[in-house]
């Protein structure tokens, strides 16, 4: 089997997915140079001064001690990683009919590529 094709998708899908991470971790201000501090007012988080709803921010905190200790890099690649392997998961689910609610989402629902 010629897996090039599969190598070099990988490569490419990986680093998307990092970049998407990245980008979503520093519109809620943590970025590879340090982590924003967050301001609380009523049901609302500002962060650099955008608005998000305050139930983001416990995990918001968990992400922001997670990439103190491990390092911004590292934690960006793993959620990256855990993410992509969820898809994946989710596709094979479907393909192989393992999933029983009859919804196809990331593949065709009658079998096709």
């Amino acid at each position: 089997m010629n897996t090039s094709q599969l190598k070099s998708y990988a490569l490419a899908a990986r680093q998307a997915f990092i970049a998407a991470v990245t980008a979503q971790a520093n519109r809620l201000g943590i970025t590879a140079q340090g982590c924003e501090t967050p301001i609380a007012e009523g049901d609302v988080l500002l962060i650099g001064g955008q608005a998000f709803p305050g139930s983001i921010r416990e995990a918001r905190e968990k992400l922001a001690k997670r990439v103190q200790i491990q390092g911004f890099d590292t934690v960006m690649e793993t959620i990256a990683y855990t993410w992509f392997n969820r898809l994946i998961a989710i596709r094979f689910m479907e393909i192989q009919g393992y999933l029983d609610h009859g919804y196809r989402v990331l593949s065709h629902p009658e079998g096709r590529a």
